[in-house]
């Protein structure tokens, strides 16, 4: 009772978390008629990969003989999924460990605040906004490797946040080993070693010495070894040391219909080649050679590929999910229709990226708005407004952070984590959605409610100094 005194705010929203996730999870398993696979397998393969290995078929997507081993997913969700099952013998454990999991990432995401600033209010508040928020809710109950991501990667960050603070080698190593396994989990930050490796060595730049440099050099060999198993596996079954063959397919599959929609004013349906294997289909050779035939095509439309380099880091920070969440517990079927109808009624394409319609036609996206707003799903519309506001607040309270505090290296170290999974997004093309940000909405809610702290205080100074006069 003592330590749930101590610590009342955390455990409240804890409870508020994990209500909210049974709840959810109960009106979709409801709303998909009590099936269990319909309700909580998000697709991606993830849960085809878990009943091969519960089953000792290995690690594929096929289900009959010879069960030829899977390239482009990697192992932390499925072995996730198979360890829980094999402990408790049911995947309904696996989706409660979920539950928990997405439950607890709000209690990382406060600490992570924490580091950042002292401010209470905008600690509590960002764990509040991390328990409520729609799409963490609906990914605690389908077996995507965005919720389990989230939580390796925040105790990672938090671990290196308490080496820096703590100077502790048991942190370091920690942290280290939870990227490696983060990367295994989702392998979209591969890279991101390389920067963190360059924000250790700026953090000691005044106290540079030799220790720093092998300090630097453990945590990258650290996380390069807890990768070795599945590069050797990868070598060993495809002879290719790499995590996935994802990235040459997405490049050509993705990134280069695109660009080339935008170069010629089509759609991304009508400049999509459907002869080639789509990054979840693709192995390691078809990978590598659509790299090279992917690369010169986007270099030769430079224009374009900015165009579409901007619309993607702009939907990386606004794409809200409120569609989806809605679509799993069936709550109305007809959105799509609804929404197409409005669009194709205001002279917007079915799938025209947001940034670039704002861009050649605000009329258009004025008129598409008031439509929507006439219509039942209308709600979809808060949510996006809701992230296009945290997105205002969060550049600004970056901005004033940087300008009135001083430039600590968990600030910067957050920021360019942030800045890094926004790059990277970009090879998506028009396919971004609000997955990809998942893992850093706590940094990006922190710095928001930091710069909303600032705007209510002024406010209320000047509230008072009209009332004084």
């Amino acid at each position: 009772m003592s330590f749930v005194r101590a610590h009342k705010v955390e455990v409240c929203i804890f409870a508020l978390a994990l209500m909210l996730r049974l709840l959810y999870f109960g009106f979709a398993y409801t709303a998909h008629g009590g099936d269990f696979a319909a309700t909580s397998n998000g697709g991606d393969g993830y849960y085809d990969i878990s009943q091969n290995l519960i089953a000792g078929n290995g690690f594929s997507t096929v289900h009959e003989p010879p069960y030829a081993p899977t390239s482009y997913r990697t192992p932390g969700l499925p072995y996730f999924i198979a360890l829980i099952h094999a402990l408790f013998g049911s995947y309904y454990a696996v989706i409660a460990a979920y539950l928990l999991v997405g439950s607890i990432v709000p209690l990382l995401g406060m600490r992570i605040a924490q580091y950042i600033t002292e401010k209470q209010v905008v600690i509590i508040s960002v764990g509040l906004l991390l328990a409520l928020e729609p799409t963490s809710v609906l990914f605690s109950t389908v077996l995507l490797s965005e919720t389990l991501f989230t939580f390796l990667f925040s105790l990672s960050i938090l671990c290196l946040f308490q080496y820096w603070e703590e100077r502790s080698l048991k942190s370091f190593v920690a942290s280290s080993l939870l990227l490696g396994t983060s990367i295994l989990t989702r392998p979209t930050i591969e890279y991101l070693p390389i920067l963190l490796v360059g924000i250790i060595l700026w953090e000691a730049r005044k106290r540079f010495s030799r220790t720093v440099c092998i300090h630097a050099g453990l945590y990258a060999a650290i996380v390069l070894i807890t990768l070795s198993p599945w590069l050797y596996r990868n070598y060993h079954e495809f002879g290719v040391l790499g995590l996935s063959s994802q990235q040459g397919a997405a490049l050509y599959a993705i990134a280069v219909p695109s660009v080339l929609a935008i170069e010629n004013h089509t759609s991304f349906s009508q400049e999509l080649n459907r002869n080639i294997a789509g990054p979840n289909e693709t192995n390691f050779a078809q990978s590598d050679e659509y790299s090279k035939l992917a690369i010169p095509i986007l270099v030769s439309h430079p224009r374009a590929l900015v165009l579409m380099s901007m619309n993607t880091m702009f939907s990386f920070f606004t794409y809200d999910g409120t569609y989806d969440v809605l679509r799993q517990i069936k709550l109305y079927d007809g959105m799509y229709d609804v929404l197409a109808k409005a669009k194709l009624d205001s002279g917007i394409r079915v799938g025209e990226p947001t940034l670039l319609v704002l861009k050649s036609s605000p009329r258009a996206v004025l008129k598409y708005l008031v439509a929507v707003s006439t219509t039942p799903v209308a709600v979809i519309l808060l949510g996006r407004i809701a992230w296009l506001l945290i997105t205002l607040l969060f550049v600004i309270g970056v901005w004033q952070y940087m300008r009135k505090e001083h430039r600590n290296v968990f600030a910067v170290a957050a920021v360019s984590i942030v800045a890094y999974l926004m790059v990277t997004t970009i090879v998506v093309g028009y396919t971004v959605n609000y997955r990809y940000r998942m893992p850093v909405n706590s940094i990006i809610l922190t710095f928001a409610a930091y710069e909303a702290g600032i705007l209510i205080s002024l406010y209320r100074r000047k509230y008072q100094e009209y009332r004084l006069r």
